[in-house]
């Protein structure tokens, strides 16, 4: 399952998502692919074997790694630590000239080419939609969770939350935006002057300015400044 595309600044096409296992579960994967005849190159899968993982947004950098923002209900970055709520959102950064591992055997995210995971987790259901990546080294991401986050407490159903996190996996800034019914962030990108913007969908009346909600879901666009500031 296929969910996230983008061109390499090596001229290969790469794909992110969610790849099926012998013991019916999934991990999350990004492969490379010709921009000749879409043949497969190489395969770098994510994820443990006990339950599923799944990328659902990809960016790449100037330098042509690979960020992939997703969901995990595994000890997807294989530190011991399980998941503590029903699933974990996580980022993955994957450099592409590394190959994978090829032994079956070998947990995938121990490769070389994987350089890090970092997992946002809450008590609850914590989930990835978005990633951006701008040219001063730093990475956005965007998502839902129906737990607290960071210190903030969840205004109830699922709220939004948004993160800056540096090339090399530190959280610089995490914001949690939400209302008594439930929101998700599902895309962020990046404009002029360091401006980030989320999209998405809520149910309730996200009032960071003077709309309220018209329907059972409605659309929203929020702007953040790079610092995290809410405008």
């Amino acid at each position: 399952d296929a969910t996230a595309v983008a061109v390499g600044h090596d001229g290969l096409i790469y794909t992110a998502g969610m790849t099926g296992t012998v013991d019916n579960n999934g991990d999350a994967y990004a492969a490379s692919n010709s921009s000749v005849d879409g043949s497969q190159l190489n395969l770098w899968r994510l994820g443990q074997a006990d339950d599923t993982d799944f990328a659902n947004a990809m960016a790449i950098d100037a330098d042509n790694k690979l960020y992939l923002a997703g969901r995990t209900e595994t000890d997807i970055d294989g530190d011991g630590t399980p998941r503590q709520g029903l699933s974990d959102a996580f980022l993955a950064k994957i450099d592409p000239s590394i190959e994978p591992e090829i032994d079956p055997e070998v947990d995938p995210s121990t490769t070389d080419a994987v350089q890090w995971i970092e997992v946002i987790a809450s008590s609850g259901e914590d989930e990835a939609f978005g990633v951006a990546v701008d040219d001063f080294g730093n990475l956005y991401v965007s998502g839902g969770t129906n737990g607290d986050l960071s210190g903030q407490a969840n205004a109830g159903g699922s709220d939004i939350f948004t993160a800056r996190l540096t090339l090399d996996g530190n959280r610089n800034w995490l914001d949690l935006l939400g209302t008594g019914a439930d929101e998700t962030g599902r895309e962020v990108f990046l404009g002029d002057r360091g401006m980030v913007f989320v999209t998405g969908a809520t149910k309730g009346d996200l009032d960071v300015g003077i709309n309220n909600s018209l329907g059972s879901d409605d659309a929203f666009l929020v702007r953040y400044t790079s610092a995290g500031v809410l405008e």
